[in-house]
């Protein structure tokens, strides 16, 4: 799992394949697949830092919702949406029992 710094840390040492590179379309390939499996993993941390009592599904629910949200301004606001919806979400279970 990775938390948000260390995700954005991680994105950033990525290197996009520039259009002079020879192979570009895999390049390009193998660049989206690094940083999918980096997503994955700070997904993870998000379900289990604000919403573990919540189903991988409907944390995916939550997580969409959040990026809708807040992805214009990074990853960052994408972890404060789903935090904000987590907390609302987890009240609302309370209440309901």
């Amino acid at each position: 799992m990775l938390t948000t710094v260390e995700l954005r840390e991680a994105a950033n040492e990525l290197v996009y394949p520039s259009a002079r590179d020879a192979d570009l379309p895999a390049q390009r390939v193998a660049y989206y697949n690094q940083l999918e499996k980096l997503e994955i993993r700070w997904k993870e941390w998000l379900h289990e830092e604000y919403a573990p009592k919540l189903s991988t599904q409907a944390a995916a629910v939550l997580y969409t919702k959040a990026y809708q949200d807040g992805h214009a301004s990074g990853y960052e606001e994408i972890e404060n949406e789903y935090a904000e919806l987590a907390s609302l979400i987890n009240k609302v279970k309370e209440i309901d029992g």
